[in-house]
């Protein structure tokens, strides 16, 4: 059974300095987000880097996560790898060995609603993820 995801405070507002896409005029803030995750199997956290046409981070379990997105009619999509440290049990239930990585495909809205969950795959399989900025960064 998915375990809850508790709600955090506010909706991110997107300041000036942030990011534009040249084709669209969107912007991406680059900012430091804390995550909570939940899947079949589970819950976890963990902190992630999105900015300038990046994604990078780590979790609890010392999974890694890098990858790339853009920006597109509104929406941020992107593709990352998760690299699992040491043999673990994902919150899909999935399981990887040391070193093992899976597929991470996301689809997320520019504005980040901090009181909102968003739904993403991680190795084909459903997380529904939530988003809380810790801060801008350049």
């Amino acid at each position: 059974m998915a375990v809850p995801l508790p709600a955090f405070a506010a909706t991110v507002a997107v300041p000036a300095q942030a990011q534009r896409s040249e084709a669209s005029g969107e912007v991406v803030t680059p900012a430091l987000y804390a995550v909570r995750f939940v899947g079949a199997a589970g819950g976890g956290r963990g902190s992630l880097y999105v900015g300038h046409g990046i994604v990078s981070g780590v979790d609890v379990t010392g999974g890694t996560y890098d990858g790339s997105y853009g920006v597109n009619e509104g929406r941020v999509h992107g593709i990352a790898s998760m690299r699992a440290l040491g043999e673990t049990q994902l919150v899909t239930g999935q399981r990887l060995d040391g070193g093992q990585a899976l597929e991470i495909r996301f689809e997320l809205p520019v504005a980040i609603d901090e009181t909102a969950t968003y739904d993403i795959t991680v190795g084909g399989q459903p997380v529904r993820i939530q988003l809380r900025k810790v801060r801008d960064l350049p």
